[in-house]
C-alpha cells in the first residue's frame, strides 16, 4: 500500500509532516491527489486523523516501486488564498520529499519552498519524483526469544536527527516505514511495556544523557532492506500507585514522573479515572522518586507526602522508592 499524507497544523508550525497553511485548518475536502503516471487502478478515500489534521490514503493494487514514479496534487475548491508548504509521506520505501526537490527526513516544511495559491485558480505543477531509498528490518524480542509487540524501533542519522521509524508487530518484527539515502545509520527503542530501551547494538539506552551516537552505525544502500537489526529487550522495574485527593477520592489526569538522584526523569505515567497510574518506560533497579504534575488546582507532591512548593519539589527529605521489579508507591492524597 502506498500513501501520501497532506498534513495543516495551522499557526504553530508544529509536526512532522504534511501541508501547512499559515494561520488555517483545512476542512476534509479541499485536497485530492491525483497519481498521473503512477495510476494502477487504485482508489482514493479521505480518512481523518484525530491528532493530524487532513490524510489522503492512496490504495495501489499492484505496489509499482518504479524510479521516479510523480505524484501530482490536485486543488479543488475549499482553499483561501495564501501560501502552502507540502510534502509526501509513504510506506513503499520512497525518500519523503518537501516541495520543491528537498528531502524531508521529518524535516520542517516551513524551511521549504512555499506554493502560492489564488482565488479561483489551480496552481499547476507541484509534482514529486519520489527516489527509492533504503530501509532497516528485524526482530526485538524479550530475553526468554519472544516477541515483543508495540515497540517503536527509531532511526537516526549521524548527528542524531531520527529519520525514519517503524514498529513491531505481534510476532516482534519490524520494518522501517520511510525509505531513507544511503547512509549509515543508528537506532534505539521506544517502548511502553516496561521493558529497557536499547541502542543498536545491544547497548543499554536507559541513562537521560545517553547519546544515540554512542551506538553501531548501521549501513543502509539505496533500493534494499538491511535486515538482522534485532533487539533482545530486559524486563525492568516499573512504579504503580493511585492519587486521591483528602477525601479519598479519585484525581484523574494527574502527570507521574520518575526521577532518579539527579532528579532527572527517567520514567512516567498518568492517572486514569480511578486515579491509578503504572509507569511505562522500564527503569534498572535502584532508588528513584515519583512527584506529580496537575493542572486541576491541587498542591503537586513528591512521595511521600511532601509538598511542591511552587510546582518545584526538592529531592532533600524525599522517600526514595527501591525499584526491583513492579513496585506499589501508593499515594493518599495530592
Amino acid at each position: 500500500m502506498r500513501r501520501v499524507v497532506y498534513r495543516d497544523t495551522g499557526p504553530s508550525g508544529r509536526g512532522l509532516y504534511g501541508q501547512r497553511h499559515l494561520g488555517r485548518r483545512l476542512r476534509a475536502d479541499d485536497w485530492r491527489a491525483d497519481l498521473g503516471p503512477c495510476r494502477s487502478g487504485g482508489r482514493y478515500r479521505p480518512a481523518r486523523h484525530p491528532d493530524h489534521g487532513v490524510r489522503r490514503e492512496s490504495r495501489e493494487r499492484d505496489r509499482q516501486r518504479q524510479h521516479g514514479c510523480q505524484r501530482r496534487l490536485r486543488h479543488v475548491p475549499g482553499l483561501s488564498a495564501g501560501q502552502y508548504f507540502v510534502t509526501t509521506r509513504n510506506s513503499a520505501g520512497y525518500v519523503p520529499e518537501a516541495y520543491s526537490d528537498t528531502v524531508c527526513l521529518q524535516c520542517d516544511p516551513t524551511e521549504t519552498s512555499p506554493i502560492t495559491v489564488s482565488i479561483g485558480e489551480t496552481t499547476p505543477g507541484i509534482d514529486f519524483a519520489l527516489a527509492p531509498g533504503g530501509r532497516i528490518s528485524g526482530r526485538v524480542t524479550d530475553t526468554e526469544g519472544g516477541g515483543i509487540p508495540g515497540v517503536q524501533v527509531t532511526l537516526y542519522d549521524g548527528t542524531g536527527h531520527n529519520v525514519a521509524f517503524g514498529h513491531t508487530a505481534g510476532d516482534g518484527s519490524y520494518e522501517s516505514i520511510d525509505g531513507v539515502p544511503a547512509g549509515s545509520y543508528y537506532a534505539n527503542t521506544m517502548n511502553w511495556s516496561g521493558y529497557l530501551e536499547e541502542l543498536y547494538s545491544e547497548l543499554s539506552f536507559v541513562c537521560p544523557s545517553c547519546s544515540v551516537t554512542s551506538g553501531t552505525l548501521i549501513p543502509v544502500s539505496i533500493g534494499s532492506v538491511t535486515s538482522e537489526i534485532d533487539f533482545t529487550l530486559e524486563q525492568g522495574a516499573r512504579i504503580s500507585g493511585r492519587v486521591t485527593d483528602e477525601n479519598g477520592d479519585p484525581v484523574g489526569g494527574v502527570s507521574i514522573d520518575v526521577l532518579d538522584s539527579s532528579g532527572n526523569s527517567v520514567s512516567w505515567a498518568s492517572t486514569d479515572s480511578a486515579g491509578a497510574y503504572l509507569t511505562y518506560r522500564g527503569i534498572p533497579a535502584g532508588t528513584y522518586y515519583v512527584r506529580t504534575r496537575n493542572s486541576r488546582g491541587f498542591v503537586d507532591e513528591i512521595f511521600d507526602d511532601q509538598a511542591c512548593l511552587g510546582g518545584n519539589c526538592s529531592l532533600t527529605g524525599a522517600t526514595g522508592i527501591a525499584a526491583s521489579g513492579l513496585r506499589r508507591a501508593w499515594r493518599t492524597s495530592c
